[in-house]
């Protein structure tokens, strides 16, 4: 199962995301080599090394997958739905989602958000996929499906809030980036000149 953590204890995007971005693409330009910038195909080869390497693309969530299931004896305790209590199978279905974008956003939380009776921790994604098991008392591939919804809710909230986030932010980080490759380009043409 994908592993998560607690959403009180992730970074900011808005303030720790570009803080830290802006960091990272200021030392790689800074170590960048006249021949890196010295022709236009050098340079333009050089924009497209750091616009993807340090410009995240926003996630899409693929269609959930059912991958696997186990049953399992629990006990339980007297409720109105079982007056007895004892012990009943309970199914464990392994549900995966799948997604498209750069993971380092499941990283960030949003500055205020509600998650009111949501699952409160954030799961954090192996490659490109989020892995969890819900536990039902029947094999429903409807219910199964609603309850892997439910519990993966809040994660798909926040990556939903850093994807628009990442979105604006974009067109100011390239354009920081172009700037600062001209600079660095300046900078070295005059120390070798």
């Amino acid at each position: 199962m994908t592993s998560n953590i607690n959403h009180n204890q992730m970074p900011i995007i808005e303030y720790d995301f570009s803080k830290n971005k802006f960091s990272q693409i200021d030392s790689y330009i800074n170590s960048l080599k006249l021949q890196n910038l010295q022709n236009e195909e050098n340079l333009q080869s050089s924009l497209n090394t750091i616009v993807t390497k340090f410009i995240p693309t926003p996630v899409e969530f693929s269609e959930p997958k059912i991958t696997d299931h186990r049953e399992i004896q629990k006990h339980f305790n007297s409720s109105y739905e079982n007056p007895f209590g004892g012990n009943q199978t309970v199914y464990i279905v392994t549900v995966i989602f799948e997604f498209s974008g750069s993971p380092e956003l499941f990283k960030f939380r949003p500055s205020s958000y509600s998650h009111g009776n949501s699952y409160p921790n954030i799961f954090q994604p192996y490659s490109n996929t989020i892995e969890i098991e819900v536990e039902l008392l029947k094999l429903d591939k409807n219910l199964i499906l609603g309850e892997a919804h439910n519990k993966i809710r809040m994660t798909k909230e926040f990556v939903e809030y850093n994807n628009s986030f990442i979105r604006n932010w974009q067109a100011n980080a390239i354009a920081y980036i172009e700037k600062k490759v001209h600079d660095q380009k300046i900078i070295l043409e005059s120390l070798y000149s």
